[in-house]
């Protein structure tokens, strides 16, 4: 399954967005659609249908520059809902 979703990271962006979070909606076993875990699952082709969260790389640099100023490290950028849950 990682694989999968790494593959997703691949797809072209503009050069100004950096990936954030890709969110897997469901995968693909075989031509079988609608599978929320494929994990144990037999099949020779697997696809994951994702969403992809994007940010502005100048934004995300400004937010780290601001927090290292501020005399902490930044571990991670994250999306706020999803952290927040």
């Amino acid at each position: 399954m990682e694989r999968v979703i790494e593959a997703a990271k691949a797809i072209a962006i503009p050069l100004d967005r950096e990936v954030i979070h890709v969110l897997p909606q469901e995968y693909i076993v075989d031509n079988q659609d609608g599978i929320k875990t494929p994990l144990g699952m037999a099949g020779v082709r697997l696809e994951a249908k994702v969403h992809i969260v994007t940010a502005a790389v100048t934004s995300a640099q400004n937010i780290v520059k601001c927090v290292n100023k501020a005399g902490l490290t930044v571990s991670d950028i994250a999306l706020e809902q999803l952290v927040s849950q």
